[in-house]
């Protein structure tokens, strides 16, 4: 895999950026999505969602900017306005207020992270909709895996803790938030790309670099593409949510273990997250008595 400076071509140094550096990104981007293999479709358990070679790749409309400060409130304003039609990516060079849940912000030092939002059609059935932030979880954790060569990384597996914090070994690598305004989803995934272990600022945070995989930013753009649309194109098949749910549950650390879920500031339960429910709900034995929940930070207790 090249470095991002051997890849972008423009001379300028890592961190550097400007109308050049947009306009070399997004043509590598390009470059990346045409020749993805056909294999970076396919889910966990073997499922290759009926793709054809080379669908999906480069209908994506991508679009790069310098500095933004969320990529996620970007597109939202464009679905607002009726100017982001479906597959549209974009992806900021720097990002300063990116968005959290439960309205939490962050940022990265310039350079070492990718910062991308994508709009997508809501999940056909409303029922699914629940499904979605699961699915954009799959999906990275499907491409982070792609670009690694497999699961395991010198820092450990690449799975999932509920509902869609990507995480290699038991360290956070990437974020995401799914919003949905006028009848699109947008999904935001922030991946810290190539942060030493003094820029990160959690000790409950790595990247991809410190876990041994070497990736361009653009390299790893184009298989998060890929692979949210080859994992949407569920949302239009009969047996979708049960595909779905069938290959989260493989890349899921959470089930099977006890389980905070803080609710709130001052409320939580704890119990052993067992399952999920049919909408995606996290199940989790309470007090010997199964109860469901929509939402939540979930700690992991051994």
């Amino acid at each position: 895999m090249k470095s991002e400076t051997e890849t972008r071509g423009d001379g300028q140094e890592p961190g550097a950026s400007g109308p050049a550096e947009t306009r070399v990104f997004q043509q590598s981007v390009r470059r990346f999505l045409a020749a993805t293999a056909p294999e970076a479709s396919r889910l966990a358990d073997g499922d290759s969602l009926g793709r054809s070679p080379g669908e999906g790749r480069s209908d994506w409309s991508v679009e790069v900017v310098e500095r933004t400060g969320s990529t996620n409130t970007d597109l939202m304003a464009r679905v607002h306005q009726g100017d982001c039609p479906p597959r549209t990516a974009l992806i900021a060079l720097e990002q300063v207020r990116g968005k959290g849940r439960l309205d939490r912000t962050w940022s990265a030092p310039p350079g070492t992270s990718l910062f991308l939002s994508m709009a997508l059609p809501m999940a056909s059935q409303p029922s699914w909709w629940g499904l979605m932030p699961l699915a954009a979880g799959l999906a990275v954790a499907g491409a982070l895996k792609a670009v690694a060569g497999g699961g395991q990384t010198a820092g450990g597996p690449i799975t999932l803790k509920w509902p869609n914090d990507v995480r290699i070994g038991q360290k956070k690598v990437c974020g995401i938030l799914v919003e949905a305004v006028a009848g699109t989803a947008v999904v935001g995934a922030g991946i810290n790309v190539s942060q030493a272990e003094a820029e990160l600022g959690f000790p409950t945070a790595t990247s991809l670099a410190l876990a041994g995989v070497r990736v361009s930013r653009e390299e790893l753009a184009a298989a998060v593409l890929v692979r949210t649309a080859a994992v949407w194109r569920l949302f239009d098949r009969p047996d979708g949510a049960e595909s779905l749910l069938t290959a989260y549950r493989s890349d899921c650390d959470t089930l099977g273990r006890p389980v905070r879920l803080q609710l709130t500031e001052s409320s939580w339960v704890e119990g052993e997250a067992v399952d999920l429910a049919g909408d995606g709900q996290l199940v989790v034995r309470v007090d010997g008595r199964l109860r469901q929940f929509a939402s939540g930070d979930v700690f992991h207790l051994r």
